[in-house]
């Protein structure tokens, strides 16, 4: 009978330890997930109702630098000053407020270069679902904005070379008698103010030997 019973508390110890062994491993194995997730070259932030940042990555501190002081956790809008900070458009603000995601687009100075990013602010609830914070994920689209430049200037080159490379073309309704030409709006110019305003050609005012003779005869009498 005693074997038995020995028998029984073997086998309960038994499973115990291999479930309590197994579970270990478990927990160890979705500590290490978590790390290997939330160390992602993505910077990311968590911050509590009180503004204080609980937790970053190391991508965050590469940017924005050590969040911890030696008195007290260090406040986001410390951490990262920016126009959002103290107005409804903070996130934390958003959030609390019942938004299920708030996005914003922060800059960073940083060795002299300057950095975009796309930040998506989410709700942070502990174990028993109340919210306590916000993450929040920072996108780097630095090169995207670059090329949304590059792009902007492309087409405004475009436009101008365009413009330019339609001045003056086609039929120009100029009258046979006085030389005026007709715009746009159906008035007659003079020729070189419909020239100045259609080309980058600029007049300068002189008399020809034949208009010269005729306005000024006594000049040019025969000797």
């Amino acid at each position: 009978m005693i074997n038995y019973l020995l028998i029984i508390l073997l086998a309960v110890f038994s499973a115990a330890a291999y479930f309590l062994l197994t579970r270990s491993k478990s927990i160890n194995k979705s500590k290490l997930i978590l790390q290997q997730v939330f160390n992602h070259s993505i910077p990311i932030c968590l911050t509590n109702n009180n503004y204080e940042i609980i937790a970053e990555n190391d991508a965050y501190r590469y940017f924005w630098g050590e969040t911890e002081t030696q008195r007290r956790p260090m406040k986001c809008y410390e951490s990262r000053p920016g126009e959002s900070c103290h107005t409804e458009n903070c996130p934390i603000e958003q959030i609390s407020r019942g938004a299920a995601e708030y996005a914003y687009e922060p800059q960073k100075e940083l060795n002299g270069k300057t950095y975009h990013f796309v930040v998506s602010a989410k709700p942070l609830f502990d174990e028993n679902s109340e919210l306590i914070g916000v993450i929040e994920y920072f996108f780097d689209v630095t090169e995207r904005k670059r090329a949304e430049q590059i792009k902007a200037n492309l087409i405004e080159e475009l436009e101008e070379s365009l413009q330019e490379a339609n001045l003056l073309s086609g039929f120009l309704p100029i009258c046979a008698s006085c030389k005026r030409i007709r715009n746009d709006q159906g008035f007659w110019d003079k020729i070189e103010k419909y020239i100045t305003e259609h080309s980058q050609a600029k007049f300068s005012h002189g008399i020809c030997p034949d208009c010269a003779q005729k306005l000024y005869p006594d000049l040019y009498k025969e000797k």
